[in-house]
């Protein structure tokens, strides 16, 4: 009984997903404390899963992250380069292919999910 309400718990929490804008996401994201275990974790989820580096959420964004580069064209992709981490700009940007605009905001949601317990 108790694995069973733990497979419904997981499978309610994966699908669920984190439903806020990418900009909402990105504007929290930019108000995390520099630090080493946050720097870590950010690095550690676009990574892909390897033996060569060890952390809790290591590769947890990974997918997300190949969905970016794969659904935002030249432009948008050329476009974000350029804005140095900026919110709005990123936004802008991203907003201008709707399946960009899905990854975007997808991956960002994985980030903040995953590394939240590291940077606040």
């Amino acid at each position: 009984m108790r694995w069973t309400a733990l497979v419904v718990f997981m499978l309610g929490a994966c699908s669920a997903g984190n439903k806020e804008s990418f900009r909402t996401l990105c504007d929290s994201r930019t108000k995390w404390p520099v630090s080493d275990a946050c720097a870590g974790c950010v690095t550690a989820v676009k990574m892909p899963d390897c033996h060569c580096y060890t952390h809790p959420r290591l590769a947890a964004c990974f997918a997300t992250l190949g969905n970016l580069s794969r659904d935002c064209g030249e432009e948008a992709t050329r476009c974000s380069l350029a804005c140095n981490n900026e919110c709005a700009c990123l936004d802008s940007c991203y907003a201008q292919e709707a399946t960009c605009k899905v990854a975007a905001q997808a991956n960002e949601a994985c980030i903040v999910d995953n590394c939240a317990e590291f940077c606040k």
